[in-house]
């Protein structure tokens, strides 16, 4: 498994969910590591377990599928999942252990004081991620974005700001030019 302070590459699980949800997996995961040593300081990054379930609720997998995965060791087809009596326990039992774990400090990043409050759902929770700055932008790296704004060099303090706030985590190197303009 993956723990992203260790300069490893994602794990396949956590790549799964980088491509499907959008989300900087392994910028989450580092977040998510430092609430959960403020919760429990002897702890400095998430447990094998926490992360595969992140990053499984990330690809938008079922609690069902997530739970079987757990107790089975691979994803049900449509058939074993319907077939299987205990399934119901195994979701019930995951989601009690993950409520003190991945919910709470998902809670925390969401700024849900409430400890009752419930865990929105994953879509919501990736949609969150993606306006606050986790989203990875598929469609073109920051410095063509940059170029784009650019087209006579030009760019707003508003522009900068903005595309800052999109991109967070990119360095900005802003050169001031100052042209002299004489009117003849």
């Amino acid at each position: 498994m993956c723990h992203p302070n260790k300069d490893e590459s994602l794990c396949p699980e956590c790549l799964e969910a980088q491509k499907k949800s959008g989300i900087d997996v392994k910028r989450l995961l580092l977040q998510l590591a430092k609430f959960k040593h403020e919760y429990y300081p002897q702890s400095h990054e998430l447990s094998d377990k926490e992360i595969k379930y992140l990053c499984l609720s990330l690809s938008r997998y079922s609690k069902g599928e997530i739970a079987f995965y757990f107790y089975k060791h691979k994803i049900p087809t449509i058939q074993e999942l319907a077939g299987c009596e205990d399934i119901e326990r195994w979701i019930k039992n995951l989601n009690a252990e993950m409520s003190n774990r991945i919910h709470k400090y998902i809670k925390r990043l969401m700024n849900l004081i409430n400890e009752n409050q419930r865990l929105p759902s994953w879509k919501n929770i990736i949609m969150f991620l993606d306006k606050n700055g986790y989203g990875i932008n598929k469609s073109s790296t920051p410095e063509i974005e940059l170029l784009r704004l650019l087209p006579e060099g030009e760019i707003s303090v508003d522009q900068l700001y903005q595309l800052m706030k999109k991109n967070v985590g990119i360095t900005v190197k802003i050169i001031l030019s100052i042209e002299h303009e004489e009117n003849i």
